[in-house]
């Protein structure tokens, strides 16, 4: 059974259960970020931002932009949706033994009715510039943000 997630100000840590053929299945912790809005009135855009950091470090060199991928975020509370952050990337080159960061996911929903919208986590895909893809579920699904939606003025 899987340990909790560990929530943090600067996100929540996960157990994922990853593949990447022709690597056999494993599990490995990354640190998800999604922000949110506090506050939107009913009927407007809700912007979210995601980002996901590995916990271990690399065991090879990556090229900047060398890893880009998609994040799915579990809509809760008020309402049940999903939306999926695209763009995720590497700014930066990532030397061996340090953890890679995949900045710049962005998604967004528009706010049907009011009420305290939550935001977890689930399943990522990431790409690489080997050709290889790494597909990994969530053991856990935390909330790593809210919006408060309130009625429309």
């Amino acid at each position: 059974m899987a340990a909790p997630a560990a929530a943090s100000a600067d996100g929540v840590t996960i157990t994922y259960s990853c593949t990447e053929p022709p690597y056999p299945a494993g599990e490995a912790d990354f640190t998800v970020f999604v922000k949110a809005p506090r506050k939107v009135f009913q009927g407007q855009t809700i912007r979210l931002k995601a980002a996901i950091k590995s916990v271990d470090p690399t065991k090879v060199d990556v090229p900047a932009n060398g890893v880009t991928g998609t994040l799915a975020i579990t809509v809760g509370g008020a309402i049940s949706s999903s939306v999926t952050a695209t763009g995720l990337t590497n700014e930066d080159a990532v030397p061996v033994g340090e953890q890679v960061l995949q900045t710049g996911g962005k998604a967004s929903l528009t706010a049907p009715v009011p009420g305290v919208y939550t935001y977890a986590p689930g399943e990522f895909v990431l790409t690489t510039w080997m050709g290889t893809t790494l597909d990994c579920a969530p053991e856990s699904t935390p909330v790593a943000a809210t919006t408060t939606v309130l009625p429309a003025p």
